[in-house]
């Protein structure tokens, strides 16, 4: 993406992560993979064993085609179906991006008890195993899915949006259709189970690791065609926020998942002091506070400034008096808006601003990065002059 291409009618730059990464939490976690177990034995199924439909499939002949028809004018026309499922028919539908491709081991022609054929494709990168199996027709595989649903502790009938954070069942459309699709992450274990088209076929792609780089993953891989940004939850926080600041704009689903919020920005204003601006909106005051404490709770070790001015032009850490690494946290009123701010120098050299803002129940961030030549007195007097806002 350049910058010249435009969302929603708004210009956009590839996401800009803040540089937190280093600081991301370290709670342990299970490194055993997360197994659906005995609800899905019902449907002969693991989550590793669970299989997608991949983009690029057109010519692929597959089972229980034979009367479908598109699920709207404009949907894709699925080819006829052969007889029974063959693992001929599911290598043709595995794109060619997905290397080293294979039976299970306990199936090593593919084929299973119950009918289904399935391949397997372990990777080195996020997400670890993308696995296909296609189902003698639509109803097993579209039961299948419900068992996964089910067993990944879903509720089906929630409102939620894979594209804005995991814990969602939803219709969905990409490149082969209309389908549905379930994403989950729990203790750093991402799994995303999904059908789409008429072809009976399932697909998961699971692993460790965070839930932006296994969502962008798969949507990138199915063409996923109805997520575009903005959608209606951040369309409206864009709405509230400073048109001025709202440039170059796009989704950060990064931010999104760090902060636990249900949306967020980061956009990159033509002019001023920070040249990266990111808000996440929260469901509630709670949530926020959470977050910022979150934030200042993993600079622990520096040299804290808590008085009025800490944050400000000519607090002892914009100036230059005290040693990195620092931090400035103190609450503050400034013009309408009250909360707690922070300001410090992250792990990348770079000026950095958190601040939340009650009411709004709406977190920022403004980042002096390289794009643009201020310190951090600059910066947190672009804050005091209308960065704050709304």
């Amino acid at each position: 993406m350049t910058d010249d291409d435009e969302v929603g009618g708004r210009p956009l730059r590839g996401v800009v992560e803040v540089e937190w990464d280093g600081w991301e939490d370290d709670r342990p976690r299970s490194k055993a993979p997360f197994v659906i177990g005995a609800v899905l034995a019902v449907a002969v199924l693991a989550v590793a064993g669970l299989t997608w439909w991949a983009v690029g499939a057109d010519d692929v002949v597959l089972p229980g085609e034979e009367t479908a028809t598109p699920s709207e004018s404009g949907d894709p026309s699925p080819p006829p179906a052969p007889a029974e499922p063959t693992l001929a028919a599911l290598r043709e539908a595995v794109p060619a991006e997905l290397e080293g491709c294979v039976p299970p081991a306990d199936r090593p022609d593919g084929v299973g008890p119950d009918g289904t054929v399935r391949l397997e494709c372990p990777r080195d990168a996020v997400p670890e195993l993308v696995t296909f199996t296609l189902f003698p027709d639509v109803e097993a595989r579209d039961q299948a899915f419900r068992d996964t649903v089910a067993a990944l502790e879903l509720d089906p009938g929630a409102p939620g949006e894979c594209a804005l954070g995991a814990g969602a069942v939803h219709d969905h459309r990409d490149r082969r259709g209309r389908g549905r699709v379930a994403c989950r992450s729990v203790d750093g274990r991402v799994d995303i189970a999904w059908t789409d088209g008429t072809a009976p076929v399932l697909g998961v792609a699971g692993g460790f690791g965070r839930y932006a780089v296994h969502y962008r993953f798969w949507s990138e891989l199915v063409g996923r065609t109805d997520a575009e940004f903005p959608l209606p939850l951040e369309e409206r926080l864009l709405d509230e926020l400073p048109g001025e600041l709202t440039t170059r704009c796009e989704r950060d689903l990064d931010l999104l998942e760090r902060a636990g919020g249900v949306a967020a920005v980061t956009c990159r204003p033509a002019t001023g002091a920070a040249g990266v601006v990111s808000w996440v909106r929260f469901s509630g005051a709670d949530d926020m506070t959470r977050w910022i404490e979150s934030e200042q709770a993993v600079l622990g070790d520096a040299v804290l400034d808590t008085t009025e001015s800490a944050c400000r032009p000519d607090g002892r850490g914009p100036a230059g008096e005290l040693p990195v690494p620092w931090l400035g946290a103190t609450t503050y009123r400034q013009g309408s808006s009250t909360g707690t701010i922070l300001c410090f120098v992250d792990i990348a050299g770079q000026d950095v601003l958190v601040w939340s803002r009650a009411g709004a129940d709406i977190g920022s961030i403004a980042v002096a990065d390289d794009t643009v030549d201020s310190t951090m007195a600059d910066l947190a007097e672009w804050w005091e002059l209308g960065g704050h806002r709304p």
